[in-house]
């Protein structure tokens, strides 16, 4: 028990979270419920979504208002991914090796291959003239007349996640990247070499597997995916400018597999995935908080994208045609009641939090109620009812929960939700269990 605890406190201390934040997160109306897959901010204002649903979706008043460019087009694929080299100049992938190019934040003309048609899963805008993009079966498909023509190249036996770049150094440009589940390739944009493709060691193991690389300005890479099998755990990979090899961080971070980064600056990166976790480090990838959602969703669908301008400003989308945006990073440290809560009635933070084995459950009611009292864990997944919608009379309760799920089993090390609905509305609050 005690060696249990005590690897549960080196874990907090690695993953450093916020008892009193509550989420900056604000959940938007996207207009569509398929997946998104792919989203890209090209400044404060304005961002691009693509979906699995055929759309391709642009807002300039951040977010409050999508417009779904593809309303007009009576013929368009599933698409994968989305990138912008700047206001006028971008790109969304799908499948069948459709490649739409937009300017000026209309569709301005579309490519598609027809020699192999692969699905195209990933894009890299270089310049307004030099794009690559990422298909499945490990090829490379690149342009130099904005998408008109393409040559073809296969560097790897895995499709091709996800494309990025270095900071251009002198004569040499653009340091190319690009990743597949189990290896990343490479080469310098301007010499003239081969892509060289090198297996990554941490992503060898059974069920694990990379999903989506960015770089700093500084040249730090960040490579997020899935570790382990039934269960996945997420994985987070480094590598700094100076580094030879990509190292694991953040092994302890109470969550599951991440799907998207985005590193905003050399400090601030963020990452999402399974769950609707978003997590955040603002120290260069030594430490990360999960940054907590909007409690009006639950389960709350997987995050599959994610894109910051800067460090505060930024949209994340997933399935359901989810889209968030925040505005400040995502944390703040105010009072964590539902917004808006209604003042009779009162959910207590649980205490102790953390706990172990056992924690109270306090909330107080100011009129006769209906009332219910659930666990969920962190994907949204009903653990236990402590209160079954019971009526109960105006007061003061507290009840105690023994970390054990409805079956009786002993629930996990991980953030919890507890979530207490009445005749008046519901609050939610959060509890972090330590083994």
């Amino acid at each position: 028990m005690k060696e249990n605890l005590l690897v549960s406190l080196l874990t907090l201390s690695i993953f450093a979270w916020s008892e009193d934040a509550d989420t900056q997160w604000v959940l938007q109306n996207s207009g569509i419920d398929s997946a998104l897959t792919g989203v890209v901010m090209t400044d404060t204002m304005t961002a691009y979504a693509v979906s699995r649903g055929r759309s391709i979706l642009r807002t300039t008043d951040r977010g409050d208002t999508w417009f779904d460019l593809t309303a007009p087009l009576s013929y368009v694929m599933p698409w994968n991914a989305v990138d912008f080299y700047d206001s006028a100049n971008g790109m969304a992938v799908g499948d069948y090796g459709t490649v739409f190019t937009i300017r000026g934040g209309n569709m301005a003309g579309w490519c598609r291959h027809t020699t192999y048609a692969p699905d195209c899963y990933s894009v890299l805008y270089v310049d307004p003239s030099d794009i690559y993009v990422g298909a499945d079966s490990g090829w490379i498909y690149h342009s130099l007349d904005s998408g008109r023509t393409w040559s073809s190249e296969k560097i790897s036996e895995w499709p091709i996640r996800s494309l990025s770049a270095t900071t251009p150094i002198a004569e040499w440009g653009y340091t190319l990247y690009a990743l597949t589940p189990y290896s990343i390739c490479s080469k310098l944009e301007n010499a003239a070499l081969s892509w060289t493709e090198r297996i990554i060691p941490a992503l060898q193991g059974p069920g694990t597997a990379a999903y989506d690389l960015a770089f700093t300005n500084q040249g730090t890479g960040f490579i997020v995916g899935a570790g382990g099998d039934l269960w996945a755990s997420p994985l987070i990979l480094r590598k700094l400018a100076s580094d030879t090899s990509w190292v694991t961080v953040a092994s302890g971070i109470p969550s599951s597999a991440l799907y998207a980064v985005s590193a905003p600056s050399n400090d601030v990166i963020y990452a999402c995935g399974v769950g609707g976790s978003i997590v955040k480090s603002t120290d260069g990838g030594d430490t990360w908080t999960l940054n907590l959602l909007p409690y009006t969703v639950l389960p709350w669908p997987t995050l599959r994208a994610i894109s910051f301008i800067d460090e505060k400003h930024g949209f994340a989308a997933g399935g359901s045609g989810t889209i968030l945006y925040t505005s400040n990073g995502g944390l703040t440290n105010i009072d964590a009641r539902e917004p808006n809560a209604p003042n009779n009635f009162v959910l207590e933070q649980n205490y102790p939090n953390p706990f172990n084995p056992t924690t109270v459950i306090s909330y107080k009611l100011s009129a006769v109620s209906n009332v219910t009292l659930k666990i969920y864990d962190i994907l949204g997944r009903e653990v236990i009812t402590l209160v079954d919608g019971g009526r109960q009379s105006a007061g003061q309760y507290s009840l105690r929960w023994d970390g054990t799920n409805r079956r009786g089993e002993r629930a996990g090390s991980g953030i919890y939700y507890y979530q207490l609905t009445t005749d008046n509305g519901t609050q939610t609050k959060k509890a972090v269990c330590l083994r």
